[in-house]
């Protein structure tokens, strides 16, 4: 079995906050996964912006300055992650040259060619894991990469429920809004509710999902 750490430097969250709080589709997508991982028997251990180190469903959780030895490490979007200053002095040590990387990217990927996710890129050279077609197609086309192309898989709380015949005419929106919520918001009050008035668009993705921050893009796209 191998040891795995997943690096996210965005929030503080640990498998409690998936089961009562509201969560990033990043943050939940990697709690998931860390937690398919320890049922499997592996070790996996995510690093964020918790306070102090705890244990949910099989996963440890600590700070992102403590993280130890890892046969595997994935960084969530930030190649940064990876940098030295990240881990603990011994992380680097000869034992743990083989330890293999990868840039879990999570969004459009055109964030690449700035400096300073470029040259953490160029030094690490990280295997890169894209969820869809489309994400491959916005990484810069002159930067190399060695990649795999993973969807996202279906969490265990969506496997086994009855189906619904016919479904109620609910969509259901769970992004961050500020990649399309307007134009969806418009979609709907033009072309979805003239003809299905009884329609309904419930989006999930408040200010409290990505710790209240103040963030005037995301003030923009709620109002």
């Amino acid at each position: 079995m191998m040891r795995w750490a997943f690096l996210d430097d965005a929030l503080a969250y640990t498998g409690a906050t998936l089961r009562g709080a509201p969560m990033g589709g990043i943050q939940a997508a990697t709690v998931q996964l860390a937690e398919a991982l320890a049922a499997r028997g592996h070790t996996a251990t995510v690093y964020n912006r918790v306070g102090e180190i705890s244990q949910h469903y099989g996963v440890t959780y600590a700070p992102l300055e403590k993280i130890n030895t890892a046969d595997v490490v994935v960084a969530n979007c930030a190649p940064k992650l990876f940098s030295p200053k990240n881990f603990a002095r011994h992380f680097f040590s000869e034992a743990t040259q083989k330890t293999k990387k990868i840039l879990w990217m999570h969004g459009p990927a055109s964030y690449m060619q700035k400096p300073k996710h470029l040259w953490p890129y160029i030094l690490h050279g990280p295997r890169v894991v894209f969820s869809s077609h489309y994400q491959r197609r916005t990484w810069p086309a002159w930067l190399p990469q060695q990649s795999v192309d993973i969807p996202l898989g279906l969490g265990a709380m969506f496997l086994g429920m009855a189906e619904r015949q016919p479904p109620p005419p609910v969509a259901i929106f769970l992004s961050n809004p500020r990649r399309g919520l307007d134009w969806l918001v418009n979609l709907w009050q033009t072309r979805v509710f003239p003809v299905m008035p009884a329609a309904r668009l419930h989006v999930y993705g408040g200010r409290a999902v990505y710790g209240n921050r103040q963030d005037g893009a995301l003030d923009k796209a709620l109002s």
